[in-house]
């Protein structure tokens, strides 16, 4: 039997609802614009899932624009659940070669992670809460507008450095919380994008494969850890 991407992605979503984990940080699924022209403006929302370890749900928005026909700039916020979320500005310059597009960015992220309740082997419950900055870099490149302007495609690669502030805090039975360590090593960031949009003129479905790759953690080798792939479903208006 044959299950629609949706229905999975959505499955996956109530799912991780149950789940715990010791994960601080997720793939995200931000938008790749592809701006090809001033004046062009782009919203898109999407939910996204990041995996292996906890099929963590997000909440998506990206806001972009071009002032000129040289300038670009974004904005979008993510939200993984009640404690947790991040927002990044970017701006840049792009080219469109038509149909191929090329984007530059230099942005700033900043984040706060929160795990949720978990247990070690010593039967100690805990959390992992914080923050994290991200000051990046991003290419981005693609088509825009094929098959008579009903497909886009694109690729993009985002390298930066985290600048995190982790920490392990402990419950008691009785409730009273205890920090045990603090985390605030600072990380290489290197995350590759690939997206497909889909649809009308104006308005498309946005399919979108994220990875994300730390330098500083070992994974799976660690006391927390992230997820490394995120996989999205998302609309996305260009007007």
């Amino acid at each position: 039997m044959r299950i629609p991407f949706f229905k999975l992605l959505v499955l996956a979503m109530l799912l991780s609802a149950t789940m715990s984990s010791c994960i601080v940080y997720h793939a995200p699924t931000t938008s790749l614009p592809l701006l090809t022209e001033k004046g062009e403006k782009q919203l898109e929302a999407s939910l996204s899932a990041s995996a292996p370890l906890g099929l963590a749900p997000a909440l998506n928005v990206s806001f972009a624009y071009a002032p000129t026909n040289l300038l670009c700039t974004q904005a979008a916020v993510s939200f993984t659940n009640e404690k947790a979320f991040q927002a990044q500005l970017q701006a840049g310059i792009y080219k469109n070669f038509q149909p191929a597009v090329l984007e530059w960015y230099v942005g700033y992220a900043y984040g706060t992670s929160y795990s949720g309740k978990s247990s070690d082997l010593n039967k100690d419950n805990f959390y992992y809460d914080g923050y994290y900055q991200i000051p990046f870099t991003q290419l981005n490149f693609g088509f825009r507008k094929l098959l008579h302007g009903f497909v886009d495609l694109g690729v993009g690669f985002k390298g930066g450095l985290m600048l995190p502030h982790w920490d392990k805090v402990l419950i008691a039975d009785d409730g009273t919380l205890s920090p045990e360590y603090t985390f605030d090593s600072p990380l290489g960031l290197f995350e590759p994008q690939l997206m497909l949009r889909f649809g009308f003129q104006q308005v498309k479905l946005t399919l979108s494969l994220a990875y994300t790759h730390l330098s500083g953690i070992e994974y799976g080798n660690t006391p927390f850890t992230y997820e490394p792939i995120g996989i999205g479903l998302g609309v996305n208006w260009s007007f």
